[in-house]
């Protein structure tokens, strides 16, 4: 299983990558610079 790191993962790109990612079967982790930042629906909360 490939591992990915997407920054920016709240903005559109980022919410349309990590979706095809999650499809091929990747483990996608994120990075948020705000704290006021919600996860996309599927992460967990660390």
């Amino acid at each position: 299983m490939k591992k990915t790191l997407i920054t920016g993962i709240t903005g559109q790109d980022g919410a349309h990558l990590s979706e095809f990612l999650l499809g091929r079967g990747c483990e996608v982790y994120e990075v948020l610079y705000s704290i006021g930042c919600r996860s996309p629906p599927g992460f967990p909360k660390e």
